[in-house]
């Protein structure tokens, strides 16, 4: 059932992401969810779920939109293995933790694209791009991660019931 449940998370996230979100942004500049997904699944669940659903919607986007098959799915990958690494070393109680850990992935996801643009000899204004983009992006997803954890910590942390017989006198 929790797998029917994160996977129909990840299905909207990427439904969302691709189709409604684009009415969504801040100077030309939408948010990626799929990304804030990633981190909030790797902090709750650890290195092999964020990396499974880092690969799963990483192609899914690479399938629907990307010119190199593969390139976002890897980017993905690391970001959720190694933010899920962090899961039984942090306290994500807080809404601090969500929040840099999804500043300093959408810095590497930008990053790692941008080193992708240099060696495919794609060329692209590298201050430009981190001065207009990747700061407005990143503030923009760390505050959306903050609201996204709660909702997904919510749904995925059960709480444990232990249920006693009543004795019989």
């Amino acid at each position: 059932m929790k797998g029917f449940v994160i996977g129909v998370v990840v299905f909207l996230s990427f439904l969302l992401q691709t189709t409604i979100l684009n009415h969504f942004a801040i100077y030309g500049v939408m948010p990626n969810l799929c990304l804030v997904i990633i981190i909030c699944f790797s902090l709750l669940k650890g290195s092999i779920k964020g990396a499974t659903i880092g690969i799963v919607i990483g192609f899914l986007y690479d399938i629907i939109f990307g010119n190199a098959l593969g390139v976002t799915a890897l980017i993905y990958f690391w970001i959720g293995y190694f933010s899920g690494m962090f899961n039984k070393k942090v306290f994500t109680s807080t809404t601090l933790t969500p929040f840099v850990f999804t500043a300093v992935a959408t810095l590497m996801f930008n990053l790692y694209q941008l080193l992708y643009f240099y060696f495919s000899n794609y060329k692209t204004d590298t201050l430009k791009h981190f001065s207009s983009i990747v700061v407005i992006e990143t503030i923009y997803n760390a505050v959306l991660s903050i609201f996204i954890f709660k909702i997904i910590s919510g749904i995925i942390k059960t709480p444990n019931l232990r249920f006693m017989r009543k004795r019989r006198s």
